[in-house]
């Protein structure tokens, strides 16, 4: 902790050998001024500093602060900064004395804190929109089973009609094919849904699709197609 002592009269800074080290500064080349002061400020800080130290002077009170300064090297550093005013004969301002303290140490902690926080609030929102859009894709995946393997089997089972007719059928079809292809960009629409939310590494392996034919058999979707098509073995 370093200390200093402002002349508001003659505009002199004395310095702690604390307040050297802190600044990274020698004593030599420091110019004692508020002004060598504020030009080892932070540009985008000093402006700030200066509004403090007015208000304290003109409001005959102290002020606390934290801001950056620039080392000669070009490190940028946190300080914070208190301050106390001295007063003179009839109340008069005289003097500004205080402390200064490296806070980088802390103010880096602060922030990958603060880094670590918004990565978890991320994650969280990821992993609920995760779970949202696993619970969607899976029921519009059940919604469009049908509409990817009715149109199709509509098409199959379309017989020879006569020549009068032949327009309307053909019409027919074509929304058909149309309906067809629409479901089939939409299951894919619904896999990447499906793998996004997993969030997980997909492992690829050989599928057995009499199993998974068999096992369809059982679904009651599949009841309801053979109502509509007795046909079907």
């Amino acid at each position: 902790l370093g200390s200093w002592v402002a002349d508001l009269t003659t505009n002199a800074l004395t310095w702690s050998d604390e307040v050297f080290r802190i600044f990274g500064i020698l004593p030599e080349h420091f110019g004692n001024t508020r002004d060598s002061f504020m030009t080892m400020v932070h540009t985008d800080d000093r402006e700030k500093v200066r509004t403090a130290v007015d208000r304290a002077i003109t409001e005959k009170g102290g002020f606390e602060i934290e801001h950056r300064i620039v080392r000669p090297g070009g490190e940028i550093r946190f300080v914070h900064e208190r301050g106390e005013i001295v007063f003179g004969g009839q109340e008069k301002p005289v003097q500004l004395m205080g402390t200064v303290q490296d806070i980088t140490a802390r103010r880096f902690l602060e922030e990958q804190k603060q880094e670590l926080q918004t990565r978890l609030a991320r994650s969280k929102r990821m992993e609920s929109l995760g779970v949202l859009a696993s619970g969607v894709a899976h029921d519009l995946n059940n919604i469009l089973s049908p509409l990817v393997i009715l149109p199709g089997m509509a098409i199959d089972t379309m017989g020879t009609v006569c020549e009068k007719c032949s327009g309307v059928i053909q019409s027919i079809r074509e929304d058909l094919v149309g309906m067809e292809e629409s479901a089939k960009r939409a299951s894919v629409l619904i896999r990447d849904l499906l793998t996004m939310s997993r969030r997980e590494l997909i492992e690829m392996y050989p599928l057995n699709l009499c199993e998974v034919t068999q096992e369809y058999m059982n679904f009651k979707e599949f009841e309801e197609i053979r109502k509509s098509h007795p046909n079907i073995v």
